[in-house]
């Protein structure tokens, strides 16, 4: 007796992690309301987001968030897309995630659990998401490096895994200057260590999820 379509695409990790992501976001929204919150630090980063590049690089903040607010009020002038924004951007990293774990050598349903913890422990800092301040795009640009490493890890011929790990390095530290401790991450790759990166690494980010 052979499996229905219905069934088949049922068993897939991959649309249970979806699923799962918009029942959070409706539960997100359902509990706290969506609404954006400004904070004491939300200012000096919309004051910055207005400024010239030059007169950017003069201040205390550094570039990424004022970037995201720009191009957040090109849509939103009051900023009222930001959480919107900033939830909906967890779901390619979450899948990034996913991915970058079966590549390295992962089970589907492994992979699946490794994305759903990284998911389940975002979605929990909830005043976070709906904050109009960088905690929240930064862990999302964490957790994207952290995939990418995977890729390389997995194969150092990866180009997308490089380019991608570089990005949301820059891009992680640019949000959270705190997240220059993610520069120490990118290991020295070599052939004979790497089933050993594998086992361990991939049970240290499950953990770390």
């Amino acid at each position: 007796m052979g499996v229905t379509p219905s069934a088949s695409v049922l068993r897939r990790p991959r649309v249970w992690l979806v699923a799962q992501f918009l029942l959070l976001a409706v539960a997100w929204a359902v509990l706290d309301g969506g609404q954006a919150r400004m904070l004491p630090d939300s200012r000096s980063y919309i004051e910055t987001s207005r400024m010239g590049l030059r007169e950017s690089l003069l201040q205390i903040r550094t570039l990424g968030y004022p970037i995201f607010l720009r191009g957040v009020a090109a849509v939103s002038p009051y900023y009222a897309a930001v959480p919107w924004i900033q939830l909906a951007s967890l779901l390619p990293v979450v899948l990034l995630l996913e991915a970058a774990a079966r590549r390295f050598g992962a089970t589907p349903w492994q992979a699946f659990a490794v994305a759903s913890g990284f998911m389940l422990g975002a979605v929990q800092q909830g005043d976070r998401v709906a904050s109009v301040l960088t905690d929240y795009p930064a862990l999302l640009a964490a957790g994207g490096a952290v995939a990418c490493l995977l890729l390389v890890v997995a194969d150092a011929r990866h180009v997308g895994g490089w380019i991608g790990l570089t990005a949301f390095t820059v891009a992680a530290y640019q949000l959270r200057p705190a997240y220059v401790f993610m520069i120490p991450l990118v290991p020295a790759r070599s052939e004979e260590h790497t089933s050993e990166l594998q086992s361990r690494g991939l049970i240290s980010y499950a953990v770390f999820c």
